[in-house]
């Protein structure tokens, strides 16, 4: 089975069939333990949408990828 994570599960669209979509914020840690919890690998390709501010690759992709690496790490994910 497949699980994804995003911000705001209601707005994915057509790849809503594609997973169980749950709610998780890469650059708020506290959101990612339950969206882990059992599983196996995680498959990470966030993105920054922003040049600057909350969303920019400073936030989302260092800090965010920094948060899930931890999160799965906690998890015992088995690879990332």
């Amino acid at each position: 089975a497949v699980r994804a994570v995003a911000r705001d599960p209601a707005r994915v669209g057509d790849l809503k069939p594609l997973a169980q979509w749950v709610e998780g914020d890469v650059t708020q840690p506290a959101t990612l333990a339950a969206t882990l919890r059992g599983a196996r690998y995680v498959i990470c390709t966030i993105g920054a949408t922003d040049r600057s501010g909350p969303n920019s690759p400073e936030f989302v992709d260092y800090g965010g990828v920094r948060n899930l690496a931890d999160a799965a790490r906690e998890a015992g994910v088995a690879q990332f």
